[in-house]
């Protein structure tokens, strides 16, 4: 006689059941946890997401905690702060704000100065990773649903969020020339009518106005503009961070005060490790998707899938997948039904995909391309004819060199100069 064992395995619970060849002998089911935490609208979360948040903001308390006692530790060594806490009690309890504005015109004590900078470096701005946000503006949140109103993107940094004020307002003010730096304008905000620090502003806001005291005070303060004393670098830099200091082309107290202790901001560290291997390529890693091998697969790929129903049942032939190819390379995406139409099929052709629907195209050549634009207006066809051209004037082994340039930058200002002086590219401030 032969038993069978028959399983039912699902999330948090398995059904069995144990039968020989004529009845069932006996079953049942064992219920466990799941293995994720569900919130009341069903959402599934990791069990090790609260620990995790709890573990991410003591490390960013002690860093901070880490550059307040820098930046102290710097200033007290250079002589601009004294080490008797009674004394400088005193320098912390003078309004920064009013400080900050009174820098961008008249001379301040060392003392004054150094107060800024220690203010700067607690409250230093929002800076957007490359590798994850390539810009602050794209930093949005969907608002829900209404009655009666679909979603929207908002744009959290800019517009604000609940009590929390964007940084639009100020960024218009700057613009304009009513004020010079966000310092200024944050000592004209009453706080008993408007709270201060209830509003987001970004890193570059705080890094313009930085540079905007140093240039005013370096008229009073000619250290600024000197080299770093060895005693500061020794005290806070190790042998090899000193040795890295010592290549960079501007090695000014300002510098090292700008770039290393107020702004300074750890790169993510790699996650290339977390890439699966390729199926057809098992000693290699899978290529990225925005990589141009991979869109020029996906083309092709897609392609192979196309099946036409009139006149005849058949496959794209080699020449029409060679014509469509040629179009999708320069195309970010077109519908179906246009993109057979451009390859001189019918209008009336029908195929198993609706003609309605989008095929993606080589959408990292075509950003690429942008990188010949001359102005930041839509190119009319015969500068997109001259872009292509250049385009298309460089080999396969530079277009992937430049890709991967891109692809492992992580600093916007970095890869608009590097574009400038290897690529003769123009700058965005050069664009009319």
């Amino acid at each position: 006689m032969s038993y069978t064992l028959g399983l039912d395995i699902g999330a948090a619970s398995i059904g069995w059941a144990m039968m020989n060849d004529s009845e069932i002998l006996c079953l049942g089911t064992r219920v466990f946890p799941e293995g994720v935490e569900r919130s009341e609208k069903g959402k599934e979360s990791s069990k090790n997401k609260t620990r995790r948040e709890k573990r991410l903001l003591r490390r960013q308390i002690a860093r901070k905690a880490m550059r307040r006692k820098a930046v102290l530790q710097a200033f007290q060594t250079l002589g601009w702060l004294p080490s008797d806490p009674a004394e400088l009690e005193n320098i912390w309890h003078q309004d920064p704000y009013a400080l900050r504005k009174k820098a961008l015109d008249e001379p301040l004590t060392k003392g004054e100065l150094a107060r800024i900078f220690f203010h700067l470096s607690k409250r230093r701005g929002f800076k957007s990773n490359r590798k994850t946000d390539t810009d602050e503006e794209l930093v949005v949140e969907e608002t829900p649903e209404t009655e009666g109103k679909s979603k929207k993107s908002k744009n959290k940094l800019r517009e604000g969020k609940g009590e929390q004020r964007g940084y639009g307002e100020v960024e218009q003010l700057l613009r304009s020339g009513k004020v010079r730096t966000l310092g200024e304008y944050l000592a004209s905000l009453n706080p008993h009518e408007v709270r201060i620090r209830a509003r987001y502003a970004l890193r570059r806001h705080y890094e313009d106005e930085f540079d905007k005291i140093c240039d005013k005070q370096s008229a009073f303060h000619p250290e600024l503009n000197a080299p770093v004393p060895d005693a500061l670098l020794t005290t806070l830099c190790s042998r090899k961070q000193q040795e890295a200091w010592k290549k960079k082309s501007d090695q000014s107290l300002r510098a090292f005060i700008k770039s290393y202790l107020i702004f300074f901001q750890r790169p993510l560290k790699s996650q290339k490790h977390l890439v699966g291997k390729c199926s057809l390529e098992p000693n290699a890693r899978r290529a990225p998707i925005s990589s141009l091998a991979f869109q020029t697969y996906r083309i092709w790929d897609k392609l192979a899938t196309i099946k036409l129903f009139t006149p005849e049942h058949r496959f794209l032939t080699p020449e029409e997948k060679a014509r469509a190819a040629e179009i999708l390379e320069k195309t970010e995406e077109i519908t179906i039904g246009k993109l057979l139409e451009k390859i001189g099929l019918p209008k009336s052709t029908i195929c198993n995909y609706d003609p309605e629907e989008k095929i993606k195209g080589n959408e990292t050549a075509v950003q690429m391309m942008t990188m010949f634009k001359e102005t930041d207006d839509e190119p009319t066809e015969k500068e997109q004819a001259t872009i292509e051209a250049k385009w298309d004037a460089l080999s396969e082994e530079e277009k992937e060199r430049r890709w991967k340039i891109i692809y492992d930058a992580t600093d916007n200002d970095w890869l608009e100069q590097y574009g400038k002086e290897k690529w003769g590219l123009l700058t965005q401030a050069q664009k009319p």
